[in-house]
């Protein structure tokens, strides 16, 4: 029982702290994380660039490339 309550607490650590994740509101900046991402990957200089977003990151995403330069030659949005 205890190594299962510390996986659980473990998972609900990470969960908080949105590792490996973005979290945002709508306030202006919170864009600003994945137009940082969009700007690493256009260094690697690609032939194209697809970008996607589910819900919220529709959002995020085209708020990114409408206020920042980014490069997006196809965008996939899907809401729920």
């Amino acid at each position: 029982m205890i190594k299962e309550n510390n996986i659980l607490e473990k998972t609900l650590e990470i969960a908080e702290k949105g590792y490996g994740t973005y979290r945002w509101s709508y306030d202006m900046r919170s864009y600003l994380p994945v137009a940082g991402a969009m700007k690493m990957v256009q260094k690697k200089e690609y032939e194209s660039i697809a970008c996607g977003g589910f819900s919220a990151g529709c959002d995020m995403l085209l708020r990114a490339i409408a206020f920042i330069s980014v490069r997006c030659d196809l965008m996939i949005l899907q809401g729920p």
